[in-house]
């Protein structure tokens, strides 16, 4: 199969210390409750470039993100997209690695902020209670514009909320 890059998006979000980035795990069925990755602990960030060509990536754990939550609804991913997650004293760092069979097909604009959910994007969810009940949603384009939401259960999300 030939991949091709599709974009390479360096996401930088503020740190908070009750994070979950960690697979929750019935014991009962070995079943992975909670989707999460392992954030390594970098002294300093990575360079900031849209790129993840900074060293200190790879120190970083590569994750292959499994499904797709739209258009499909937690069905196997079609494309290949790794993270990988950094944090230090004040910041979490994300790099999504992004590919696609067919480039052609790639939706993406330059729009306004919080106008790309009709593009191709990633999106990361941070329930800071580790409740299930709120979620900070933070989401990109490939052409880097920036979406925020704030999900608040059961499953409705306020698009006026907007990050600083």
């Amino acid at each position: 199969m030939n991949l091709r890059f599709l974009t390479t998006i360096v996401c930088l979000f503020l740190l908070s210390e009750s994070l979950l980035f960690s697979s929750t795990v019935n014991t009962a069925t070995g079943d992975s409750l909670t989707a999460g990755i392992t954030a390594i602990r970098v002294d300093k960030g990575p360079q900031i470039n849209g790129k993840l060509d900074d060293p200190l990536w790879i120190k970083a754990l590569s994750f292959k993100l499994k499904y797709e939550i739209n258009p499909g609804d937690n069905i196997n991913a079609g494309q290949k997209t790794i993270v990988r997650a950094l944090y230090d004293d004040k910041y979490l760092y994300l790099g999504f690695r992004c590919y696609d069979t067919c480039a052609s097909d790639i939706r993406a604009h330059v729009c306004n902020r919080d106008q790309i959910f009709s593009d191709d994007y990633v999106i990361t969810c941070i329930d800071t209670d580790n409740n299930y009940q709120r979620a900070y949603e933070f989401a990109v384009n490939p052409y880097g514009i920036q979406g925020d939401l704030l999900f608040i259960a059961p499953g409705n999300e306020d698009s006026s909320y907007d990050m600083i």
